[in-house]
């Protein structure tokens, strides 16, 4: 059965890429956003919360119009590359430099986007976006850019960025909080 499953999808990304690739964005944000959303409630209280329906739409949407932009936008930054950068430089440091630039302006004017519309959404007195672990975030994204342009299929780019993207927000976020905390309970490797 999964078998069949997979070439189902195989066969209907190959006919809809973009399709695929806007509910791909959308399940994988959709999931994330429940999964931060129970994460974000203590214990004692989790029996008792109720989602947010309205941030869950909005990332959600925000999963389906990325994967159609991502998918458009992968494609004419490869295509771009190509024709600066022809075969056999093709994947040489050239094109590879310049796609990971161009990607990392890309993917900072799109997190400044949706970081300004959750500005916009949020309630007054609602706790601020933290720069600092955006800041951190983007580092890891440069070195998820780095690795996904040089060995990930153009196909599969978007994914691997999507998943990268919501990992490395879990990453900083443990890392402030865990990680950091018990580094300043017992004194050592706080860096």
């Amino acid at each position: 059965m999964l078998k069949n499953v997979s070439k189902g999808f195989s066969r209907f990304y190959k006919q809809k890429p973009e399709v695929t690739k806007a509910i791909i964005g959308g399940a994988l944000l959709g999931v994330a956003d429940i999964g931060w959303q129970v994460s974000e409630h203590d214990e004692d209280s989790a029996s008792n919360m109720t989602l947010d329906l309205r941030r869950l739409a909005v990332g959600v949407s925000g999963g389906i119009v990325g994967g159609v932009l991502g998918h458009r936008g992968l494609k004419y930054l490869d295509k771009r590359a190509m024709k600066l950068f022809p075969p056999p430089f093709a994947f040489e440091s050239k094109a590879w430099l310049y796609k990971m630039g161009l990607g990392q302006i890309i993917y900072g004017t799109i997190v400044m986007s949706f970081d300004n519309a959750n500005r916009l959404l949020r309630p007054k007195g609602a706790e601020k976006l933290d720069l600092e672990n955006r800041a951190k975030q983007v580092g890891v994204m440069c070195a998820a850019a780095a690795l996904g342009f040089k060995f990930v299929p153009l196909e599969s780019q978007f994914t691997f960025f999507l998943v990268s993207h919501l990992a490395s927000g879990v990453i900083v976020e443990w890392y402030d909080s865990a990680w950091v905390r018990a580094s300043k309970e017992s004194g050592v490797g706080v860096l």
